[in-house]
């Protein structure tokens, strides 16, 4: 998240069109007070062993920093929902239901209202990543899953 405006920025014109409104609408998730917490920023199933239902380990901590901690959450939704073969809804009811079984402070009600606009603004972000490296089908399958929430 913290580099999203930089990765918009290497992307060709027309994608910087394409993410900038994206981007612009979803940033107020940092404006509005939201609990704060040092997050990995790239949560996914790809960066997590386990074995037997426990997480044993997890790594990738390059993109670690304090931010809204509802955009862990929001980056752990995406790589779910990314392959279109999980139902979104289901995926957003369970990962809720897991988060706040395990967390010591539970999601708060405004959390959980802004987690759209957190899944819109990690969409946006990983996206132009994908999209400044020339990864452009990835870019688009992280936009369609943002459009999901």
């Amino acid at each position: 998240p913290r580099n999203a405006s930089k990765e918009i920025e290497r992307c060709n014109p027309a994608t910087q069109q394409r993410l900038r409104p994206i981007f612009d609408k979803t940033l107020l998730i940092f404006e509005q007070g939201l609990l704060m917490a040092i997050i990995h920023g790239e949560l996914a199933s790809n960066n997590i062993f386990a074995k037997a239902d426990e997480i044993t380990t997890i790594f990738d901590f390059e993109t670690t920093e304090y931010a809204p901690r509802i955009l862990d959450v929001a980056f752990s939704y995406l790589s779910f929902v990314y392959d279109e073969e999980l139902d979104s809804a289901s995926v957003r009811k369970e990962l809720l239901k897991g988060y706040n079984s395990a967390a010591e402070i539970k999601l708060t009600s405004q959390e959980e209202d802004y987690f759209p606009t957190a899944v819109r603004y990690v969409s946006a972000a990983t996206a132009a990543w994908c999209f400044s490296r020339g990864y452009k089908e990835y870019g688009e399958k992280f936009l369609r899953a943002g459009d999901k929430e």
